[in-house]
């Protein structure tokens, strides 16, 4: 019998008549069949077909389904890697998915448009049904094998090619009236009317963020601050790093000391304190603020432009044109946002972004920050996708509501807890 695991709760439900309750909320159908006669796991497709017979013709009747399928899968499957990748995408078709398990386990995640993200296992005698539309992904590699048996409590994980077991796996497919099927659906066809996008590792390779900006920075922050010492905008800034420099001193972190007192030994050790900031890649509002400013000139004068990979100008352009809202929501300033995006080696492209959020609405680990980003789009939390390289990032934004896909780029570091997400290596694949 499925076992059906809502992700955000930590909830598990088994019994058989409240896992129909709870899946039909969200338009989800499921039932349990027995084969007319015993079949074979490795019968033929007709024989297999003519077994479950009956219950066939009843389902096609009531969902005016024209066809049945038998999909064969074993670690033999030509193109096995590729199938499993392909169905392991968050995804949607424009027909309904209806698959009965015959033997082995399947592993569905479902996130409806009006709720949480479920997981439903499935075994042998199980028959589901996935609404056109809805987001899904499938994994066929249920069960992982280990030196002291098969590890059965895998949920909310969907295990690799590696692990399928040495027996065989066959699901029956059924196939509606609808011609048309789409992996990877236009974001607005998905209900998607509001894309929040990371920078760093996400449009922007992490080598241009470190070697590139935070390399120039370092480099200007003494002549930057000689020149601007006693502004207004350079005051505020110098006030956020002096209180975070309290914190660390509390916290016995050990930074470089903060010096109240001539111009150049003042300057000298905030110089000193920045850099101590760039080296552990703080994201400190006071200090990526400070950046913004000197990275300015350098866009200005033509000694930075922006790098970006080449799938997100026309990703861009694309989202653009269906009318989808563009938001940027990065540690980086809002100022040092608009610079990049302004000064990008594909030219100014501040004309397809319509929103920028910096960690002046909060930690982009905090769930509180999503939600004060939907309330300023004005959008419903699941009809806004968020796109980013951390997990822990995309951990608060889906506890926000919003939907969300890991972005995989060169670069990138590894991300513990990956598989809870679906990967994207490129915007072209949305």
């Amino acid at each position: 019998m499925a076992l059906v695991t809502i992700l955000d709760e930590a909830k598990t439900i088994t019994e058989r008549e409240r896992i129909v309750a709870y899946l039909n909320r969200y338009g989800i159908d499921y039932e349990q069949w027995r084969p007319a006669h015993q079949v074979a796991v490795d019968a033929p497709a007709e024989e297999i077909l003519r077994a479950y017979r009956q219950e066939i013709d009843e389902l096609k009747t009531r969902g005016g389904y024209v066809t049945a399928d038998v999909i064969d899968v074993t670690p033999e499957t030509p193109g096995l890697e590729v199938m499993l990748a392909k169905f392991n995408r968050e995804h949607w078709h424009d027909e309904d998915e209806v698959r009965f398990i015959i033997a082995g386990h399947g592993l569905f995640h479902i996130h409806p448009k009006a709720g949480p993200v479920i997981a439903i296992e499935v075994e042998a005698g199980d028959l589901i049904r996935v609404p056109r539309g809805t987001w899904h992904w499938f994994n066929l590699c249920a069960d992982l094998y280990t030196d002291s048996g098969v590890d059965r409590d895998f949920l909310p994980v969907c295990f690799g090619v590696s692990h399928i077991p040495h027996d065989a796996r066959t699901a029956l497919q059924f196939r509606a009236r609808t011609k048309k099927n789409v992996m990877i659906p236009s974001l607005s066809t998905a209900g998607i009317r509001g894309v929040v996008l990371d920078i760093e590792g996400t449009t922007t390779p992490i080598a241009f963020v470190h070697d590139v900006l935070f390399s120039y920075a370092r480099s200007q922050v003494r002549t930057f601050l000689a020149e601007h010492y006693g502004s207004a905008e350079l005051l505020a800034d110098l006030q956020q790093l002096r209180e975070e420099h309290a914190i660390d001193v509390k916290q016995d972190l050990q930074p470089p000391v903060l010096v109240d007192g001539p111009r150049d030994a003042e300057i000298d050790s905030i110089v000193a304190y920045v850099n101590w900031l760039i080296d552990r890649d703080r994201k400190s509002t006071g200090l990526k603020s400070l950046q913004g400013k000197i990275w300015r000139q350098g866009y200005v004068d033509g000694t930075l432009k922006a790098e970006l990979f080449a799938d997100v100008v026309p990703a861009l352009e694309r989202w653009r044109r269906a009318g989808i809202n563009i938001s940027i929501f990065s540690s980086g300033s809002s100022l040092a946002q608009k610079l990049l995006f302004a000064h990008s080696e594909a030219g100014d492209l501040t004309g397809l972004i319509d929103n920028y959020f910096d960690t002046t609405v909060g930690s982009k680990t905090d769930p509180e920050s999503y939600r004060q980003i939907v309330e300023a789009l004005r959008l419903p939390a699941q009809d806004v996708l968020f796109i980013s390289d951390v997990v822990g990032e995309l951990d608060a934004a889906g506890a926000a509501g919003m939907r969300t896909f890991l972005c995989v780029r060169p670069g990138n570091q590894p991300q513990g807890f990956a598989e809870r997400y679906q990967k994207i290596q490129s915007f072209g694949e949305i």
